[in-house]
């Protein structure tokens, strides 16, 4: 008999702003507690198990289901943590800016 299958894991289109330019990606998503979404940029694994490396935190009120099943939309732009964001930001957070990490797209 050959060995099974995992289940996929469910999966996060979202659009993030790395340096000037919005980029598409689906990435895994996980949630934290059971109820707190997460999209996973990386896995680590720790003592055999796999575990979120580089992690960014979701508001699940702009989380919705697409198609096929496992599938979601995240309805935000989001800024990836592994690079500094555009210096138009910094600027702005430092001129008394929001400097938030989501903008509405």
């Amino acid at each position: 008999m050959g060995a099974l299958r995992p289940r996929p894991r469910p999966r996060v289109y979202v659009q993030f702003r790395h340096r000037n330019a919005l980029m598409r990606r689906v990435l895994d998503i996980a949630f934290v507690r059971g109820t707190e979404p997460v999209a996973v940029i990386t896995w680590t694994r720790i003592e055999g198990e796999m575990h979120p490396g580089d992690y960014i935190e979701l508001d699940e009120r702009r989380l919705r289901r697409a198609v096929p099943a496992g599938m979601y939309w995240y309805d935000r732009v989001i800024d990836d943590p592994r690079f500094p964001p555009p210096l138009q930001a910094v600027a702005s957070a430092h001129a008394g800016g929001k400097g938030e990490g989501e903008k509405q797209a």
